[in-house]
């Protein structure tokens, strides 16, 4: 890897920490051919292994005289860090994005993760999963994606 490459990853969430209310990138998600890791930082191990990068943040925001926190997707990567709006998980399919809701037992704090895809025929799909926990949600929501791409592939 670039080390000005890691600088450049460095330097630009950083700045879109700041815009977005982000104290620090929070959580990263590692995807690797079919496979995927959820970590909370960033090892030199593991630049080395992944294809893909999605860097997820914390934001708060006031309701009121309240302030919440959620999460927001701050950018995706590729394995040169450089900056991406989509990643393939087939030839037809591509990730785009994620978007966050609230789980049952929230009222304001948006967590749950919708993975969201795009097809060959430009529609797009939002992929949510009844799981409630943040580290089992990633991993079945791309298990979805993988294998409604293997479907779509073989039909």
């Amino acid at each position: 890897m670039d080390i000005t490459n890691l600088r450049k990853f460095k330097e630009l969430l950083t700045a879109v920490s700041e815009i977005n209310g982000v104290e620090a990138p929070w959580s990263y998600i590692l995807v690797s051919n079919d496979k995927i890791s959820l970590n909370q930082g960033l090892s030199l191990c593991d630049l080395q292994s992944f294809d893909y990068l999605m860097v997820i943040g914390e934001y708060k925001w006031k309701c009121g005289s309240f302030v919440n926190t959620s999460a927001k997707l701050l950018g995706m990567f590729d394995k040169n860090l450089n900056l991406i709006d989509k990643f393939p998980i087939s030839e037809l399919m591509n990730v785009i994005g994620l978007d966050f809701t609230k789980y049952r037992n929230s009222y304001y704090n948006e967590y749950k993760p919708i993975l969201l895809i795009s097809n060959s025929d430009g529609e797009i799909i939002r992929l949510e999963t009844e799981e409630s926990w943040w580290t089992t949600d990633f991993p079945k929501l791309f298990e979805q994606a993988f294998e409604m791409a293997k479907n779509k592939q073989e039909n």
